[in-house]
């Protein structure tokens, strides 16, 4: 057992060495750690962590965990090149931590060999490589869920009480770095919430008492600063904005595209939080009932464009360096976050399937493969939601990538031993 724990080690090690050499490599390929553009997730990040320092007080779209993790460049005023140079460090050691994690889950799961290549395969996946430049949520939210995963797995593995808590615990912490969790977290509560309350006489139970303190917190704050007990009105401005404004343009007299957006926006912007959620929903149900065709079709293009497209943030790289292998460097990068976000999103989409197929099948018993459903029922949700956002390119889905290497591994021996038995 020592010799086998040792071995994995070493193999981690291997694995963690190749990824510091991968992220500089591409990094130093396309003169990242010299780019300077400003992005408005990142200054509305900056903006939370601001408020949270000097007037105590949640953003109305970022929850405190994102507030938290901008803190020491949001005390230094609107300097966004100490909010770069603070959080590339931070973002690399959580991004190795995803790597590490996903490989034990792996490793768990399946063998030292299976647990090496798969995350190698993540690692190599560049829209998230390239976002540990920025201060953006993906990297710091899929740590989150990764170690919950590892609790989930460890649970399923070892029958841990401890590592269940655990795992349900940062799962709920994740909704601290993205809303998008609130789902994911009822799922997790569906399919482990009978487990857990059986187990309740156990004091790993604190970790999930601790973690659900931290959001009626957060909750608590949002209520008190804006009017409605939520996480975050991310939600109703992002279907608003970006789902419901666009069909309605095709349809209306406007020419100028901007400034129907600033007539559309103007009413939403100018009712207080609490009406602003219920506003957003009457006109995307109005919206939907006299233009069905128009909202799906908005939805579909959002979807075909984030589940398709290269990463943005590579695509805006400039040679500032004036490097002569930038141009080549670039187009490479560009090509393969293209492949590697349409070959996974298509991976994804085929192990949903193959899901299915196997539920239909009875392959699947809800006691033994709680695991393989959360993943499945989880990326699921996390695909369908992408088509909400537009132009986003593949950051929203390259945190899928290691739920869909999680799914696959899950499927792989389902499926041959169904196939072994025809």
């Amino acid at each position: 057992m020592a010799l086998k724990y040792k071995s994995s080690y070493k193999t981690l090690y291997l694995l963690l060495s190749i990824s510091v050499i991968w992220y500089v490599l591409v990094f130093a390929s396309i003169n990242l750690w010299s780019q300077n553009s400003i992005y408005v997730d990142c200054s509305t990040y900056l903006k939370a962590a601001q408020l949270l320092i000097y007037d105590f007080q949640p953003h109305q779209w970022r929850p405190l965990g994102m507030a938290i993790y901008a803190t020491i460049p949001g005390a230094l005023g609107q300097d966004y090149q100490s909010v770069f140079t603070y959080v590339k460090p931070i973002n690399l050691l959580l991004w190795l931590g995803c790597i590490t994690f996903l490989f034990h889950i792996i490793l768990k799961l399946s063998n030292r060999k299976f647990a090496f290549y798969g995350a190698l395969l993540f690692m190599s996946c560049i829209g998230l490589t390239v976002l540990n430049n920025l201060l953006l949520s993906e990297i710091p939210w899929l740590f989150c869920i990764l170690i919950g995963i590892y609790g989930l797995t460890k649970h399923k593995i070892d029958n841990s009480i401890l590592w269940l808590s655990v795992g349900i615990a940062f799962i709920i912490i994740s909704i601290e770095f993205r809303p998008i969790s609130k789902f994911i977290i009822l799922l997790l509560l569906l399919i482990y919430g009978s487990t857990f309350l059986k187990s309740l006489a156990s004091k790993s139970r604190f970790f999930v008492a601790a973690a659900a303190l931290i959001i009626l917190g957060q909750c608590s704050l949002m209520k008190q600063e804006y009017g409605d007990f939520t996480i975050s009105y991310i939600d109703s401005f992002t279907v608003h904005h970006y789902l419901t404004e666009p069909a309605a343009f095709a349809t209306s007299n406007y020419t100028d595209r901007k400034a129907f957006e600033d007539d559309w926006m103007a009413p939403y912007f100018n009712k207080p939080y609490t009406e602003r959620r219920e506003y957003a929903t009457s006109k995307f149900i109005s919206e939907i009932s006299e233009n069905p065709f128009g909202v799906i079709s908005v939805y579909l293009k959002n979807q075909l464009h984030n589940l398709t497209t290269p990463s943005l943030y590579v695509l805006d790289a400039k040679n500032l360096k004036n490097t002569p292998y930038f141009t080549s460097s670039k187009t490479i990068l560009l090509l393969l976050s293209k492949f590697q976000n349409i070959a996974f999103s298509c991976l994804g989409i085929v192990g949903l399937l193959l899901t299915l197929f196997l539920a239909l099948k009875k392959q699947l018993q809800f006691k033994e493969d709680k695991l393989l459903l959360f993943i499945s029922l989880s990326l699921g949700y996390t695909i369908t939601v992408i088509g909400i956002s537009a132009e986003q390119y593949d950051r929203l889905n390259v945190p899928n990538y290691a739920l869909i290497i999680i799914l696959s591994v899950l499927l792989y021996p389902k499926l041959k031993s169904l196939s072994e038995a025809k």
